[in-house]
């Protein structure tokens, strides 16, 4: 319960600072940049099942063939799933957050946060299920264009700009990949 409360309690202070401080400046076409994204930062949970890993891996590079894939991962997530076959080596570059780099509000510590800023993403797209509030200020603070992720009913979301609802969170992958497609054509 405390862990709800203290997670609410920060995200709205968050909220409040960026939209103080950072106000939205400026107009965005999506599409344009859904279309040649040069880097691509993808976050990976903890919990996923390797089927659903392949087909996340499979559709974005049919998707965005040209484009750098950045994966954001925690320890605990299998790191070899990110070994390419042939050669031995990670297929992107790979962002490891570790439990040290979190602080006690359970964001990233500036040393991080200046290492994915430095990485100039395009898009991000979080296929987590759950809300996490790391990851979703990972992804505000990367300065990414657009980022994509979950519409969570109880939480107010200010740190993505694409949320995308769906009735069965399953469907949330395929849902993605769709508007994808439609805003590259």
């Amino acid at each position: 319960m405390w862990k709800t409360i203290k997670e609410r309690m920060i995200t709205r202070i968050l909220v409040l600072f960026s939209r103080w401080f950072f106000p939205a400046v400026q107009l965005l076409n999506i599409k344009q940049v859904v279309s040649h994204p040069k880097r691509i930062l993808i976050h990976l949970p903890e919990n996923l099942e390797a089927t659903r890993f392949h087909k996340i891996q499979n559709r974005l590079k049919q998707l965005f063939p040209s484009s750098a894939l950045h994966y954001l991962i925690n320890d605990f997530f299998p790191a070899e799933w990110l070994q390419s076959p042939t050669a031995g080596r990670p297929v992107g570059a790979v962002h490891v957050i570790r439990t040290a780099d979190i602080r006690w509000v359970r964001l990233l510590k500036e040393e991080r946060l200046d290492e994915l800023r430095s990485g100039q993403f395009d898009l991000a797209v979080d296929f987590d299920l759950r809300f996490n509030l790391t990851v979703a200020h990972a992804f505000y603070a990367c300065g990414a264009m657009i980022t994509v992720a979950l519409y969570h009913p109880r939480i107010q979301d200010v740190f993505h700009n694409v949320l995308i609802k769906v009735s069965d969170p399953l469907q949330y992958d395929t849902a993605v990949f769709r508007l994808f497609e439609q805003l590259k054509t």
